[in-house]
């Protein structure tokens, strides 16, 4: 099952991702870095700015390190493809915002459909076509590229199950004659 931990983990990785203020302890770092090994985590590439805390100290040490991460498992690329994460702006807190932007892949169609899908004109004349692609059709995803993508994969595969339950029969009933 794909899974992605993201947020502040109060950690950093490498000794590199830490500007200013006291030496870190190697155990520390040793211990955050095997704990996301052990749960087969991989920290996501990202744009923007190196370091995402900062102490907001004016007239001493300022620290700067990285702290906020997106960590993905071996199964999230399957789903979502390449995915990155943006540092964005402090917006009045000492950690910049994070943007997860994601490359949805929408999931392949069931094995039993393995040809191109095509839609059937006999199934405008059915009310139960109809409730399908109504059912399916949702218009909650922001957004639009990846909405129809859904959209299109939904209603295609649910569409396809309904008509090899109710006409399943028939291209070998015609073949029979």
């Amino acid at each position: 099952m794909p899974w992605i931990a993201m947020g502040d983990f109060n950690e950093v990785l490498t000794h590199v991702i830490k500007l200013g203020g006291p030496a870190l302890c190697d155990t520390q770092i040793d211990q955050f870095r095997n704990t996301v090994d052990y749960c087969g985590l991989h920290d996501l590439p990202f744009s923007g700015a190196r370091y995402t805390w900062h102490n907001n100290c004016v007239n001493g040490t300022n620290v700067k390190e990285r702290l906020d991460y997106a960590f993905i498992n071996n199964a999230w690329p399957h789903l979502f493809g390449a995915t990155e994460v943006s540092h964005l702006d402090f917006f009045k807190s000492d950690h910049r915002a994070l943007l997860l932007s994601l490359n949805h892949v929408a999931p392949a169609v069931s094995q039993r459909f393995k040809s191109r899908f095509h839609f059937e004109a006999l199934w405008l004349k059915e009310e139960e076509a109809s409730d399908i692609i109504l059912k399916n059709w949702v218009t909650s995803i922001a957004d639009p590229i990846l909405q129809i993508a859904n959209n299109l994969s939904a209603c295609s595969f649910h569409l396809q199950t309904w008509h090899r339950r109710k006409y399943g029969e028939l291209p070998r009933q015609i073949n029979s004659t």
